[in-house]
């Protein structure tokens, strides 16, 4: 049941958002994808918006918008908590190919088709590495996705338009 004042976060790309009880995540998805992970006991929770699969070795600040350094931020969280990773529910959303190739520029926009792929793969990949179970997804296709978390009951709405 959602509780009479909601706290509404609009999380951007590259984000990363850690919340109680009475919080609303959303976010707008394309090729990057949603990690919405809550722990049912202590209804907290969070999501982050992943933009690339990987930090560059180039890259020497951690940031979130890379799935690496997403996950070591929610393993943090966690480890404040007092919890392990596999007592959080965590369900993954995006990774879409927003681009359809032509024969021009076929080689250029199969690398950014592919970005979604990478970016599930890469989120797929660390969550089973860190212990977390994967216990819902929606991946792939072709269209945007809007992603509504809700932290008091750890569900997730999401609306797609083409799979409506």
């Amino acid at each position: 049941m959602e509780p009479d004042i909601v706290k509404d976060i609009f999380l951007q790309p590259g984000g990363l958002y850690w919340g109680e009880n009475g919080t609303r995540i959303r976010t707008l998805l394309g090729s990057c994808v949603a990690i919405c992970l809550w722990h049912p006991y202590y209804r907290v929770g969070g999501m982050a918006h992943i933009m690339l699969p990987k930090r560059p070795s180039s890259v020497p600040d951690p940031h979130n918008k890379y799935a690496d350094d997403a996950i070591e931020t929610f393993l943090e969280k966690f480890s404040l908590l007092g919890e392990r990773p596999g007592r959080f529910v965590c369900k993954i959303f995006g990774g879409a190919s927003m681009f359809s190739p032509d024969e021009e520029n076929l080689e250029e926009v199969r690398k950014i088709v592919e970005i979604g792929d990478k970016n599930v793969e890469a989120v797929q990949t660390l969550i089973k590495k860190a212990n977390i179970t994967l216990s819902a997804a929606n991946t792939g296709g072709s269209s945007h996705r809007k992603i509504y978390f809700s932290l008091w009951d750890g569900e997730v709405y999401m609306e797609n338009p083409k799979n409506s």
